[in-house]
């Protein structure tokens, strides 16, 4: 069974000409999807407020993607980048406790980012965080949900990440107001944790046509 592979998200401010054409966004994907390790490309729009832009990428394993950034030319990959993005919010590195695909290839991508209170113990946290996310994979899949996972970011190890893939927002709306139990839960970690939930569509990349 080959590893869970890292999955990098990067949330970066769209600049209008990205916004009005996105295709420029394409030389920059091209490169990364020619890159040793990358296992999956794709950018993506947040759907509550548009001016963001995310950066999606399945790498190999985390070391891939730091070879990339070594590399002398990787200052030109980021000036291609700034004709789509006028700044970067944050850049994360997951290895989710299982495969990410089903999640991001849904039609709707949840991403939850839970960092820590600074007296939080983080093995209780996880714990919790363990549940809710068994509690969700267990959801018919008819309930127009997609398995999807937790994991530490990389570069924070006080920071969690879960991901959920939906049908689209109303079905989301309507599971989470009928799941009291995972509502209940959802409160238990937010008296241990700051929660910022995102809904992005994902566009695949698969090079140029």
């Amino acid at each position: 069974m080959s590893p869970i592979p890292f999955v990098e998200i990067a949330r970066c401010v769209a600049t209008d000409a990205f916004r009005a054409d996105p295709s420029i966004i394409h030389p920059v994907l091209d490169i990364v999807t020619n890159a040793p390790g990358a296992l999956s490309v794709a950018f993506a729009v947040e759907v509550h407020d548009p001016k963001y832009l995310y950066l999606v990428v399945v790498w190999e394993t985390l070391k891939h993607h730091h070879d990339l950034m070594s590399q002398p030319d990787y200052a030109q990959l980021q000036a291609k980048f700034g004709t789509s993005a006028s700044s970067m919010e944050y850049l994360h590195h997951v290895q989710f406790n299982a495969e990410p695909y089903t999640a991001l290839n849904a039609p709707l991508t949840e991403f939850g980012l839970w960092t820590l209170h600074e007296d939080t113990n983080k093995e209780a946290f996880q714990k919790k965080l363990e549940r809710l996310s068994a509690l969700v994979d267990g959801l018919p899949a008819e309930s127009g949900v997609y398995r999807g996972g937790w994991g530490v970011v990389a570069e924070d190890e006080r920071q969690f990440r879960m991901i959920t893939g939906w049908e689209n927002m109303e079905i989301f709306d309507r599971v989470v107001a009928a799941n009291h139990d995972g509502m209940a839960l959802v409160q238990e970690l937010k008296a241990l944790a700051d929660l910022d939930v995102k809904h992005v569509i994902i566009s695949k990349y698969s090079g140029s046509k």
